[in-house]
């Protein structure tokens, strides 16, 4: 286990405002890495936040296979809008699979408390294919209003906490 810790500083609030402690604690047990993100509002008003992760796999798994081998499988059947930041909105899945056709190896990404979930795969880095959870987004191409604003922008009570928490499990 490590966790990592951020808390408000001078430098940190001359880019946002706020005052907060923010946690991150990766855990492994077995064949599962779990991240628990939490965010505490330590400051005398509401803060306003957006967080998620950056996770990226190696695709394919093995030598001698191509990333065509591979496919996402979502544990429930989802209707996905095609925003103009390419975000898939997530509906009610709580974790994606990203399956071999070749085998049974297979990586399960669980999510706890996201709303958003962007998936990409990388053209210029190659073998790479991203699933990352997210409370809230980048901003729309139209979009000019405050921060506070935007979708998915969280706004945290004095003295309370925000928590979400996604896993990565590897089956061999």
């Amino acid at each position: 286990e490590v966790i990592f810790s951020l808390k408000s500083n001078d430098e940190i609030i001359k880019q946002y405002p706020f005052l907060f402690e923010l946690n991150v604690t990766y855990r492994l047990v077995e064949n599962k890495l779990t991240c628990h993100i939490k965010v505490k509002n330590t400051d005398h008003q509401p803060i306003y936040f957006q967080v998620g992760g950056h996770p990226a796999f190696a695709c394919p798994f093995m030598e001698n296979e191509s990333s065509n081998d591979y496919y996402l499988e979502f544990s429930e059947n989802e209707i996905c809008n095609r925003k103009i930041i390419d975000v898939e909105k997530r509906g009610m899945s709580e974790n994606i699979a990203l399956k071999s056709l070749n085998h049974d190896k297979s990586i399960v990404f669980h999510m706890n408390g996201f709303d958003h979930v962007g998936l990409w795969a990388a053209k210029h880095v190659g073998g790479l294919i991203a699933i990352e959870p997210w409370v809230g987004h980048a901003d729309y191409t139209d979009f000019n209003g405050e921060f506070k604003e935007k979708e998915s922008c969280v706004e945290l009570p004095v003295g309370k906490n925000f928590e979400v928490e996604f896993a990565v499990e590897i089956n061999q």
